[in-house]
């Protein structure tokens, strides 16, 4: 409505983000660089969204990421609530840190965001396991069933996913 300059990058990523959706995740497993390709996109668009002095996003990446493939949009639920409940203009300075580390045989995601110390007009419902959380622990359980450990950390200053998969 306002005519931003931005609109063209942002219909673009979309229009990646879509495709992958769409066309790329037909089949059970994807090449983990695919599904990476796809995290970076969703996160340079939230970046679009969230000036930087507002809202500081840390990404460390370890490991061979060529050798693996992985269910396809497993993290995005992560990411998604993340930016969803860490990123709040109206709580200040906020942060997104995640660490994926890759080995021979497993794949480590962390995933923490701040939030709040007082609610601001908002209830926190969704940090004790929304549909998004229970929709990705049964996948969890169908697509890695005692190959996976998922631990859900709801501090008071922050929120933190830790999954382990193993290949």
């Amino acid at each position: 409505l306002k005519k931003s300059p931005q609109t063209p990058v942002i219909i673009e990523r979309l229009e990646s983000l879509l495709h992958y959706m769409l066309y790329e995740c037909k089949s059970d497993l994807v090449p983990l660089e695919n599904e990476f390709i796809f995290t970076n996109s969703y996160i340079a668009l939230e970046k679009l969204r969230h000036k930087e002095e507002q809202c500081k996003i840390s990404i460390d990446i370890k490991g061979d990421a060529s050798a693996h493939q992985i269910a396809p949009l497993l993290l995005i639920n992560f990411l998604e609530n993340a930016f969803k409940h860490g990123t709040k203009t109206s709580f200040g300075k906020s942060w997104i840190n995640m660490k994926i580390e890759i080995s021979k045989r497993e794949f480590h995601f962390n995933l923490q965001n701040s939030k709040p110390t007082k609610p601001v007009h908002q209830a926190f419902s969704e940090y004790r396991g929304g549909i998004g959380l229970k929709n990705v622990k049964r996948r969890l359980e169908i697509l890695y069933p005692r190959r996976h450990q998922l631990l859900i950390n709801n501090q008071p200053d922050h929120f933190e996913i830790d999954l382990i998969l193993s290949f």
